[in-house]
């Protein structure tokens, strides 16, 4: 069993799907993206490596402008870390740690935003679903 799918039997909060870039905390590099959410951790997308088993200090934000000038800085341990030959990517499950309740706030900020977006395709895909002859 993959690392990978292993962590996934450990999940104990729902993950939403997103497309967030992630820095470094100084915020000079982008690490790459997250791919998906909750207020436990993420999975991260990179174009090299992360070490599994070691803290990061990391900045992101949601896709809010408004957010931009209050980005949201953690900490989080690289859990896993697993390369996909057929893109050249990295994924690595992270989990956050050291969460401050602002930080906790944020996330939630950003996990209620892509459960309304979720909910809206949702509604888009059963109002067309509906529409249809049968």
């Amino acid at each position: 069993m993959s690392a990978q799918a292993e962590n996934l039997e450990r999940r104990t909060e729902p993950r939403y799907r997103c497309n967030v870039n992630v820095y470094a905390q100084d915020e000079t590099m982008r690490l790459g993206y997250a791919i998906d959410l909750s207020i436990e951790g993420m999975l991260l997308v990179t174009e090299q490596p992360l070490n599994p088993e070691q803290r990061y200090e990391l900045t992101f934000g949601s896709n809010n402008s408004e957010d931009a000038t209050n980005p949201l800085k953690m900490c989080a341990y690289a859990m896993w870390s697993e390369d996909d030959d057929s893109n050249g990517l990295y994924y690595t499950g992270m989990r956050f740690t050291e969460l401050t309740a602002t930080s906790v706030q944020h996330i939630d900020q950003i996990l209620f935003e892509l459960k309304e977006i979720l909910m809206a395709r949702t509604a888009s895909v059963r109002g067309h679903a509906q529409s249809l002859p049968l």
